[in-house]
């Protein structure tokens, strides 16, 4: 169950969110999915399994807007992607290339 490929399907077949991969393999998700922070979560857990260690529970926008510490690990952890004005990405919800 380690391919990202069935997963997505997966998420696509119960109605979660569309399976949609640009072409430089990144894995958008729909805003129509959730608020920002579930949405990381979220997708988190589902790309990395956890292998990066747990989600940051302090990783919430009130924390994040108070401590600039803080911003600066959330980006380097989650860096969040601008692809797209409807979808939310992330650098570490890439899908590697096949070769």
């Amino acid at each position: 169950m380690d391919d990202i490929s069935y997963k997505l399907d997966l998420c696509e077949e119960y109605g979660l969110f569309p399976k949609f991969i640009d072409k430089q393999n990144y894995i958008l998700i729909t805003k129509k999915f959730g608020p920002e922070r579930f949405v990381e979560a979220f997708i988190w857990y589902l790309i990395t399994k956890g292998d990066k260690g747990d989600f940051d529970k302090e990783f919430i926008t009130e924390e994040l807007e108070d401590s600039s510490k803080l911003m600066k690990k959330y980006k380097e952890t989650i860096q969040p992607v601008r692809r797209d004005a409807s979808h939310f990405a992330f650098e570490f919800a890439k899908v590697e290339d096949k070769k």
